[in-house]
């Protein structure tokens, strides 16, 4: 029996033992933002960001093809990434919920690309698009970052488990 005979394919990951697998890796949390065709600003909760290149200065995050909002993001010239602090949790559930105008009763302000900063993050990247795939049930969108600064020296808000934590320093062991 040869090589290619002997191959079956693998028995598919159980989804919820995938998400609940997946859920042991401990993420930051942002808000993603641009404008819409109409000029009105879209917005909305994410734990998937992650850096990618630093030359040139990629990040990535994904989103559900079927998201309302995914054609915003695929037609967009122009994005914010507002990086959460510790105690912005109630703000991630803001923009992690479905609403016409997530912005109202919101601070924030347009980066110079012309995408909503959201006031108040400990940290903001203004970027502009690269690529975008389609991959499995997501789409992944590659931002080039052509700005980018640190508000706030806090710890970043952190997701694991289905739930928002505190990060806190490891207590130094004395030797």
């Amino acid at each position: 029996m040869s090589e290619a005979e002997k191959w079956t394919e693998p028995p598919a990951v159980d989804q919820a033992l995938m998400r609940r697998v997946c859920g042991h890796y401990a993420t930051g949390v942002a808000i993603v933002s641009t404008m819409t065709d109409a000029s009105t600003p879209v917005a909305l909760t994410v734990n998937s960001f992650t850096s990618v290149s630093l030359s040139p200065p990629l990040v990535s995050w994904s989103l559900r093809i079927d998201s309302p909002n995914r054609h915003h993001f695929e037609k967009g010239s122009a994005f914010a990434i507002s990086i959460l602090g510790e105690r912005q949790n109630d703000l991630a559930m803001h923009f992690a919920r479905p609403k016409d105008n997530k912005f109202e009763g919101i601070d924030h302000r347009l980066g110079s690309l012309g995408a909503p900063i959201v006031e108040g993050g400990i940290a903001h990247l203004e970027c502009r698009p690269y690529r975008f795939l389609e991959a499995g049930d997501h789409v992944i969108f590659l931002w080039e970052v052509v700005d980018a600064c640190q508000s706030e020296d806090h710890a970043p808000l952190a997701f694991y488990g289905g739930r928002f934590h505190k990060i806190a320093p490891l207590v130094e062991q004395l030797a």
